[in-house]
């Protein structure tokens, strides 16, 4: 018995470990169309305030003040419906002209580009930050921060809303991100594998 135990164990472990690891799913806004994306059964909608959502080849904006990037006194959000790990963000029409900065909330708390990414100026995110190739498009690197949420919320630092249009502007191309699994999964999956460990011990104690 303990010998079967201590297989189901380790096979226990295993499969937790697997079922934490999801494929990376790619939330590719632009030319969308469309306020939501489904993609592997994981849905994103995105939302905004101060302004009308707009969409084209950069992604998600804000129609609004003037522009349709985000903006001072207009935030885009993001809402995936279920807790995902998030692994990269592509934002576009960051030019540094005019000093874009990013601020983005997860969950209802402010996320420290600084701490991690030493600056919150994709231009100036030198660890974590790779120049995406054309107009202005930058790639925000967060493996391995284990950054997870349902709801991301990108504005503009309280700091610059004053500067207006010819402040901070930028969109959002594409999100990645990784689903998470449901504590219920987790209960699932731990049920059944005592319900096995209880019949085989029934099995060898009848036999």
């Amino acid at each position: 018995m303990r010998k079967i135990c201590g297989v189901l164990f380790v096979l226990a472990i295993f499969m937790c470990a697997s079922t934490s690891v999801h494929a990376t799913l790619l939330f590719d806004y632009r030319n969308l169309g469309s306020d939501t994306l489904t993609v592997d059964g994981v849905t994103s909608t995105a939302t905004a305030t101060g302004g009308s959502l707009f969409n084209n080849q950069d992604g998600y904006g804000v129609d609004g003040n003037g522009s349709t990037e985000i903006n001072y006194d207009e935030t885009l959000t993001i809402d995936f419906g279920r807790d995902v790990l998030l692994e990269s963000i592509l934002v576009t029409n960051s030019d540094g002209g005019n000093d874009d900065l990013i601020e983005m909330w997860v969950d209802g708390v402010i996320f420290n580009f600084t701490t991690d990414f030493g600056n919150n100026h994709p231009e100036n995110m030198t660890a974590r930050s790779t120049f995406a190739g054309t107009t202005n498009w930058w790639i925000l690197d967060f493996t391995g921060l284990g950054v997870v949420g349902t709801e991301f919320t990108f504005q503009i630092p309280l700091g610059s809303q004053a500067f207006g249009t010819n402040g901070s502007e930028y969109t959002i191309g594409y999100m990645e991100v990784a689903p998470v699994p449901e504590p219920s999964t987790m209960l699932l999956l731990g049920a059944g594998l005592a319900g096995l460990a209880g019949v085989t011990w029934r099995r060898r104690k009848n036999g």
